[in-house]
């Protein structure tokens, strides 16, 4: 066996010597590895609900985000980002001049609360509308074209979402997309060339990966990992929070009316982060232990309801939005009959 060198043989048994006289004091010297791997850890940004108006984020030439998320995404952290809606990339009236191609929507799901609203035809991933006739070059409708374009830290461009690229729009216009973090604030805009003409908004909803993420071959969308057990092994199995959803509030509704007056009900309708104007709002009318609808109503682009009725007696009134189990609280109507 080498001897070691008199100098290094001291240095060792100093150490040891100290080691053995204060454990405590080596014990300090290096953190505890479940300490280590707390302050290691990345801090995971809070789930954020945006809006993102087709309007905004300038041109192609000069890009900027039309919204971006209030946290900093870190470089450890995958961010998911749902999105639903419909725009169109070109003005309203536009569509009534040129002809059309596809099946244009009536109007956008999310309404812009300034420019004057019209057909749509596209969402995040698709095109299924023009606002001209149908030119033989052109590829068919649906088709994709991702306009979209989301920018991490790097620049602004078009991720691919869960599942694939589409080629026709998917159901809700809903789309979810694998963006990891570049230790910046996530951006995003609609690609176009002038995007000032356009309108419709897109509901974003972002939240950190998990698991559940990976089924189905979402793993692939990560581009870290070689199977969905890696995938899911890495991120857990957390359940993904839910975006919130739409609700509908009384504004306006009176204690009391006369027998046989005409009576107006109105409410807010929300959903994610705006009003939502392409909902059917009913109001109901509680009738011993069941609920007749009275009447129904399409909120205003600023997401307002009007129902009117007539009273006719005593009764628990309450607004229920169409399709979601979406319901107001309860008011009640105290109907007064005059005295013969």
């Amino acid at each position: 066996m080498p001897r070691l060198p008199a100098v290094r043989t001291s240095v060792v048994l100093v150490a040891a010597l100290a080691a053995l006289s204060c454990p405590s004091a080596a014990t300090a010297s290096a953190p505890a590895p479940a300490a280590a791997a707390a302050s290691a850890a990345p801090v995971v940004p809070s789930p954020e609900d945006l809006v993102l108006d087709a309007a905004a984020g300038g041109s192609d030439a000069r890009p900027r985000a039309g919204v971006s998320t209030r946290a900093v995404w870190p470089r450890t952290a995958f961010a998911v980002v749902e999105v639903r809606g419909t725009f169109s990339r070109w003005a309203a009236g536009v569509w009534f001049q040129r002809g059309r191609c596809g099946r244009p929507e009536a109007s956008p799901q999310f309404p812009s609360a300034i420019a004057a609203q019209g057909p749509v035809g596209e969402d995040a991933e698709v095109e299924y509308a023009q606002s001209y006739t149908c030119d033989p070059k052109d590829s068919t409708l649906p088709r994709h074209l991702g306009d979209l374009l989301i920018d991490a830290g790097s620049g602004f461009t078009h991720v691919e979402p869960l599942g694939g690229q589409p080629t026709k729009p998917a159901s809700q216009h809903t789309y979810s997309y694998v963006v990891p973090g570049q230790g910046h604030r996530l951006g995003f805009r609609v690609r176009d060339v002038n995007a000032a003409d356009n309108y419709g908004q897109l509901q974003l909803f972002v939240r950190s990966a998990v698991g559940g993420d990976c089924r189905a071959g979402g793993w692939r969308a990560f581009s870290s990992y070689s199977s969905e057990s890696q995938c899911r092994a890495d991120l857990g199995a957390g359940r993904a929070p839910l975006p919130p959803g739409a609700t509908v509030r009384f504004t306006s509704f009176p204690r009391t009316a006369r027998s046989g007056a005409a009576v107006a009900a109105q409410a807010t309708v929300r959903g994610t982060a705006v009003p939502v104007s392409s909902a059917v709002v009913g109001l109901w009318r509680q009738q011993g232990r069941r609920w007749v609808r009275v009447a129904a109503a399409r909120p205003t682009a600023a997401g307002r309801v009007t129902v009117r009725f007539t009273a006719r007696a005593t009764a628990t009134y309450a607004f229920r939005i169409d399709g979601v189990r979406a319901s107001s609280s309860s008011r009640t109507l105290r109907v007064v009959h005059p005295r013969r």
